[in-house]
């Protein structure tokens, strides 16, 4: 089966994470989060990918190669205008050939069990696309989803905040048959002056092409920025984790006194001294913590270092960044801090 995945866009809301990364591959877990979504769909049998790529390009490219390294066969379409993520579907129409097909937006993540249901309701052959949906106290920020029984009724793109009577909103996953391609050709320019998916998706269900709809189970996230890693990650290690909660792999080197508190993840490779590191922290591949530090709510990337003694609490250092030593950091309580190499 074959998938696409929408990754074209700026990420300029993920800055100052994006100002030399693109950002698809911005690390969640030690791991670019492009590589989620994959690993997500290759379990399900997605084992081809067609992903739309935008700026630094160079750098998912390089980084993901042809798709052997994760098993998977990977082709690319470059975005030249930013003209919307329908528009960039029908980039794809080509490779995609005549097969159902599961698309993602690039910064959508879900617990992976999500995928073979998605794709076990594409598969039924009843309908012609299948929104997956999330539930949210209002979807004014996204796409209020109406739905009777598991077919879609109707789709509304932002509706002003207050007015739905539904709580479903799109998660930004789907599947399609190739009929979505003459869905976005029929579908008029958004306010925004682009083509959108969504528009597209609601069009199908306004002409009557049967639509059905999966509830997302686990957790998901529209990683849209910086802070929202914070949020994620715990939710992805506590779904990951074995019953104690830590994820320490055996190439790190952890020292005996050191008090790790669950959830948290000690990558490959890393160092952690004598200190207290958790809950809710994530060391990456190569990472250095020296002793007497406490750290919470926080991930360190890959090959940064934690000066001895220093304090952080919702806070990102970025990969190769040097924390020195003393620093105490305490990120806002509805963002975090980044410490930029």
């Amino acid at each position: 089966m074959k998938g696409i995945i929408l990754a074209a866009g700026k990420g300029t809301r993920m800055a100052p994470l994006t100002d030399w990364r693109a950002k698809p591959l911005t690390p969640l877990l030690g791991r670019p989060m492009i590589e989620h979504i994959i690993g997500g769909g290759a379990a399900a049998g997605v084992d081809e990918w067609i992903i739309v790529v935008g700026p630094f390009r160079e750098q998912v490219i390089e980084h993901l190669g042809d798709g052997a390294q994760l098993g998977v066969m990977i082709h690319y379409v470059v975005q030249e205008v930013a003209n919307g993520n329908g528009a960039a579907t029908l980039l794809c129409e080509e490779l995609i050939g005549g097969e159902p097909f599961l698309c993602s937006f690039g910064d959508i993540m879900t617990a992976p069990t999500n995928y073979p249901r998605l794709v076990r309701e594409l598969n039924s052959g009843k309908w012609e696309a299948v929104i997956t949906l999330n539930r949210v106290d209002d979807p004014f920020e996204g796409a209020a989803v109406y739905v009777d029984a598991s077919r879609v009724q109707k789709i509304m793109e932002k509706p002003p905040r207050g007015t739905s009577t539904t709580n479903f909103n799109n998660s930004g996953i789907f599947g399609f048959t190739p009929l979505i391609f003459e869905m976005i050709r029929q579908t008029p320019l958004s306010e925004r002056g682009e083509y959108e998916l969504t528009q597209a998706a609601a069009t199908t269900v306004g002409q009557g092409h049967p639509v059905g709809a999966v509830e997302l189970e686990g957790y998901w996230c529209d990683v849209a920025r910086p802070r929202d890693i914070l949020k994620l990650e715990p939710l992805m290690l506590s779904a990951a984790s074995p019953p104690d909660g830590m994820l320490v792999d055996p190439s790190a080197k952890v020292a005996s006194d050191a008090h790790i508190v669950a959830p948290a993840r000690i990558g490959p490779e890393a160092v952690v001294g004598s200190g207290t590191i958790g809950p809710n922290v994530s060391v990456a591949r190569g990472a250095w913590v020296a002793d007497g530090c406490s750290i919470t709510d926080s991930a360190i990337f890959a090959a940064a270092s934690v000066g001895a003694g220093s304090h952080l609490s919702r806070v990102l250092v970025e990969e190769s960044a040097e924390v020195p030593a003393g620093t105490r950091v305490v990120g806002p309580g509805d963002g975090c801090h980044v410490i930029a190499p």
